[in-house]
């Protein structure tokens, strides 16, 4: 008997002692905030940016669901079109059958593809093993987030999936995966330019920071296409996987990470060696999403109902946590450090990322889920001479703020002239400069100099030291990783 004691006490010991060592790596910063269900088959998951989550539900539901930061659904968007509406032909109801979405404007209209069209005159249609240039075209609806109203709609190709905006909003491009071709619709006259054959099934499509060049997956192959967006010339890149699904581009566009669904990897592309670094994440990759600053680039498995969360500076994986049956959609809310993930099951997991919101106090992140979070924060200017030269509304003194809050390291000093060009310590990159003043405003509050610059390629940087002297800087970095789990990094330009 005593034994069999020592045996039972022994085995819990040493299968824990495995667990610990196991996940010594991973951050855990992944939890389960809250589950939405309803009259739903999510396709896909996009974030406005300014709050709103459009969900597809594909010809299941024949609607777009929307819903709010508070989980609750504000919108439900029929599919449902009259072509003569749009100055098109046909003066008899058509449904659609919402796939994926992307928006336009800062968030002002939405874009959303519809696998087929049903109804009159639409009596061949494509679908997923279907290639070829004899299937139905479908329409893209054009929507308008101010009454969730589809005000155009423009014919594509057969059985339209992925669609990307160009940063600029000057293009709109989507891959039609029956016709093997990719759509360019421009997006001021809002009708279709071209139509480019790129291969079998192209699926994922990313834009490159300065809207100049396109990067297409053909999942039927195991290579990417690039287009050059202002003369249409096309080249193939080649044993990136078998089955490359979605891309995602970084906030400077210099690597492109790639969903392989058929390996079950992910993929970062180096768009300037050529090389390609691959990790494994579960079976049958789906969809991807980077987070604002291009740190963190989360995965969803849809063989394997997990969302992968992995660090993009050392390419390892940080987090993994269970979802909802049959994952296939991703999107972030930045501003809120969570993460939505649409389950083709019928559920939408709403995960909250420690580390994303890390930098957001409670309070900031309940006056973003009730409304336009810029209405509610003072602006902060800098000149040359004394950096923070005032506050446009009443606020606690900038030697207020740093004795309630110090920075994990001595904050540093600026550059004599900092109108000069100089070195940056970066601490954060957005594409829309609401964003980087907020992330500017926190790290001020930390008692940091933050200010805002910009890049070459058009991205707000979060500034949060500066030295003409590079080395001082390389120095420093140290100091500022120990104290923050934050991908900082040095970049040359000029101080604003």
């Amino acid at each position: 008997m005593k034994e069999l004691i020592v045996f039972v006490v022994v085995v819990p010991v040493l299968f824990f002692s495995y667990r610990v060592h196991g996940q010594s790596e991973m951050d855990s910063s992944l939890s389960l905030l809250t589950s939405i269900s309803g009259h739903m088959s999510p396709k896909s998951i996009v974030h406005s940016g300014n709050g709103q989550f459009f969900s597809q539900n594909m010809m299941y539901r024949h609607t777009v669901t929307v819903h709010d930061r508070t989980h609750k659904l504000v919108a439900t968007i029929e599919d449902a079109i009259t072509p003569s509406d749009y100055q098109l032909s046909g003066n008899e109801k058509l449904r659609g059958a919402p796939v994926e979405c992307a928006f336009s404007h800062n968030g002002k209209y939405a874009w959303v593809s519809n696998y087929t069209m049903s109804g009159k005159g639409f009596n061949n249609p494509g679908c997923d093993a279907c290639h070829g240039s004899k299937y139905d075209s479908s329409f893209v609806y054009k929507i308008d987030l101010d009454n969730y109203k589809i005000i155009n709609a423009i014919a594509v190709g057969s059985v339209p999936k992925f669609i990307a905006t160009a940063p600029n909003d000057s293009m709109l491009l989507v891959s039609n995966w029956s016709s093997g071709n990719v759509s360019l619709i421009d997006l001021v006259n809002e009708k279709e330019i071209k139509q480019i054959e790129v291969g079998t099934h192209p699926r994922g499509i990313a834009i490159s920071p300065d809207s100049r060049t396109a990067y297409v997956a053909i999942m039927g192959s195991s290579k990417l296409v690039k287009i050059n967006l202002k003369d249409y010339s096309k080249t193939v890149i080649s044993d990136i996987g078998r089955g490359p699904r979605h891309l995602c581009i970084d906030p400077e566009g210099r690597y492109l990470y790639v969903s392989i669904n058929g390996e079950g990897k992910i993929g970062k592309y180096d768009l300037i060696s050529g090389s390609i670094e691959k990790i494994r994440t579960g079976r049958m990759p789906r969809s991807m999403a980077l987070s604002e600053d291009g740190n963190f680039l989360y995965v969803v498995n849809y063989g394997d109902h997990k969302l992968t969360k992995v660090s993009t500076n050392d390419f390892k994986i940080r987090d993994q946590i269970k979802t909802g049956s049959k994952p296939i959609g991703v999107t972030i809310d930045n501003e809120m450090g969570r993460v939505w993930v649409s389950c083709y099951s019928g559920k939408i997991n709403v995960f909250e990322d420690s580390i994303l919101a890390l930098h957001k106090s409670f309070l900031d992140r309940t006056l973003l889920a009730l409304g336009n979070p810029a209405d509610f924060i003072p602006e902060v200017r800098f000149n040359s001479d004394t950096m923070l030269l005032a506050k446009e509304t009443p606020g606690p003194k900038k030697e207020e703020i740093s004795t309630k809050l110090q920075p994990t390291i001595e904050a540093e000093s600026k550059p004599a002239n900092p109108h000069s060009s100089a070195y940056h310590i970066v601490a954060g990159s957005f594409s829309q400069l609401d964003n980087a003043k907020r992330a500017k405003l926190n790290w001020i509050n930390q008692g940091f100099e933050a200010q805002v610059i910009k890049s070459e390629k058009g991205f707000h940087l979060i500034s949060i030291a500066c030295d003409h002297d590079k080395s001082v800087l390389i120095e420093r970095l140290d100091q500022y990783k120990k104290g923050n789990d934050v991908g900082f990094w040095i970049y040359k330009g000029f101080v604003n």
